[in-house]
């Protein structure tokens, strides 16, 4: 990148620092939809051949042409919705700044995201979600992996797709890049939150001084003290696991990783809060005497 486009993207977002780097995906040639086709012509066929035995067994009229018009579109409309979704991401734009990214859809609509109010999620398959206070989400990935699962849904967040699957082929640069940022932004802030004595919320989860919250739609919410958490771990399989010999909360409680926004955060002060647990201070005697009096 050179010297004078830096200097035009930091004056046009001058609240996200210093700019760094900025990622297009390459255009596309003939054979790259060659490739596409290649790959999708077993799918393709398959849905091809149960459009026609549909129509074989549920003919519309007694037109038989009228009953492979289907069987055609299933043949040809995976390969058209796919290829309008490489051409209309082969147009967006990523740009990445000391204080935060901006996304370019391909309309040219933009979305700004910095670390300091920008809610990342993750599933640990080097994918990534980000929603900013507005509630605009992108989701990228590596150049090997699809989009992250339930992309648009965030409780208590009405939220809308910008960009959605952008594959970025040095994710080992941007994704780090991107889940340092968050965490250095956020850590010191919520640390000093939780133990300043106030609630710090991570989605359904609930970090405090004393110890974690599960918050229920419906019912009285979990809680546990983290005297009582045996352990709080990610498993291979994207999930959070919390082990607890709590009362008022599961033994085994698991959530998917990408259900907690800023989760290396989440680790970071449950290990700080485990580590540096201390029990409340015991009453004072006289405290002890006078309910024993009253309770005569």
């Amino acid at each position: 990148m050179d010297e004078p486009r830096s200097a035009e993207a930091e004056a046009e977002h001058p609240v996200l620092g210093r700019h760094r780097r900025t990622y297009r995906p390459p255009r596309r040639g003939p054979w790259a939809y060659v490739r596409l086709v290649l790959r999708l012509v077993p799918f393709c066929a398959l849905v091809f051949l149960l459009a026609v035995l549909f129509g074989t067994l549920f003919t519309w009229g007694d037109d038989p042409a009228a009953a492979q018009v289907p069987a055609v579109l299933a043949l040809v409309g995976p390969l058209a919705v796919r290829g309008l979704w490489h051409r209309r991401h082969a147009r967006v734009q990523l740009r990445l700044y000391e204080g935060g990214v901006l996304a370019v859809a391909s309309g040219g609509r933009e979305a700004v995201y910095p670390w300091a109010s920008t809610m990342l999620f993750t599933d640990g398959a080097r994918r990534y979600k980000l929603a900013n206070s507005g509630g605009t989400v992108i989701t990228l990935g590596a150049a090997d992996r699809g989009p992250l699962l339930n992309a648009t849904r965030i409780r208590g967040l009405r939220t809308a797709t910008l960009i959605k699957g952008l594959q970025l082929p040095d994710e080992d640069e941007w994704g780090p890049a991107i889940r340092q940022g968050v965490r250095e932004a956020l850590l010191a802030p919520a640390t000093a939150a939780v133990r300043g004595g106030a609630d710090v919320p991570f989605g359904v989860l609930v970090v405090s001084r004393d110890g974690l919250r599960v918050r229920r739609r419906r019912g009285r919410d979990d809680v546990t003290s983290w005297q009582d958490i045996v352990s709080i771990t990610v498993t291979d399989g994207g999930g959070l696991e919390v082990s607890s010999r709590g009362p008022d909360f599961p033994t085994h409680y698991a959530i998917p990783q990408y259900r907690v926004p800023h989760l290396e955060v989440l680790l970071a002060i449950a290990h700080h809060q485990r580590t540096h647990w201390t029990p409340a201070a015991p009453a004072p005697l006289w405290v002890l005497s006078l309910w024993q009096v009253l309770a005569l």
